[in-house]
Parts: C-alpha cells; sequence; structure tokens
C-alpha cells in the first residue's frame, strides 16, 4: 500500500497531493457537498444510474476545478484574486475641492 505524505516540514504549509493551503478545505468542502446532494437525489426517487452518474461527474469537475485552480494562484494566490475583484477600478472624484484644500495645507 501506497504511503500518502500529508506535511512536508516544520513551518511549510499543509500539502496534500499538490494541493496546498486552503484548497486542500475547498474540496473536501466540495466532496462532502456532492454527497449531501447525492442523499437527496436519492431519497428523491432518481434512478440509480443518474444519481451516480451526478456524483462522478460532479465531483471530477471539483476535483479538476481545484487542482488547476491551486496550480494557477498558488498558496496565497486565490486571496489576492478576490482582494483585487473587490476593489475598485476607478475613483471618481467630481468636486476639486478636496484638491483645493490639500493645496492650501502644502501637501500637494
Amino acid at each position: 500500500m501506497a504511503k500518502l505524505t500529508i506535511n512536508k516540514g516544520v513551518g511549510k504549509p499543509v500539502e496534500f497531493q499538490g494541493l496546498v493551503a486552503q484548497y486542500i478545505w475547498y474540496l473536501f468542502g466540495g466532496l462532502i457537498g456532492n454527497f449531501f446532494l447525492f442523499i437527496i437525489i436519492k431519497f428523491a426517487g432518481v434512478p440509480n444510474i443518474f444519481s451516480v452518474l451526478y456524483l462522478l461527474s460532479s465531483s471530477g469537475f471539483l476535483v479538476y476545478y481545484v487542482m488547476s485552480t491551486g496550480k494557477k494562484h498558488g498558496e496565497h494566490g486565490l486571496m489576492k484574486v478576490q482582494i483585487k475583484q473587490s476593489q475598485p477600478r476607478h475613483l471618481v472624484i467630481r468636486d476639486s475641492e478636496i484638491f483645493k484644500q490639500l493645496k492650501q495645507k502644502g501637501q500637494v
């Protein structure tokens, strides 16, 4: 049986099969969510073949998406992307009064 390593050392982030940091938790949460949806679909009376196909395809897509996102952005990259998206692209100043006040104070 193959032995899987989880930690690479002291002071380094947790890494498992190429996934680092928060991506492990995203994958775990997504797989748990898929499992609960699978159970709901089963109780709804959907035939076995469709529910199993749903579980396999959605879990496969989730693993692919999380692995590719982790490889693209790195350990802290996803947080940087979220911060960049929350910042405004442009500042609109419709009044020049702020610049006049700064000039009078000698800051510009």
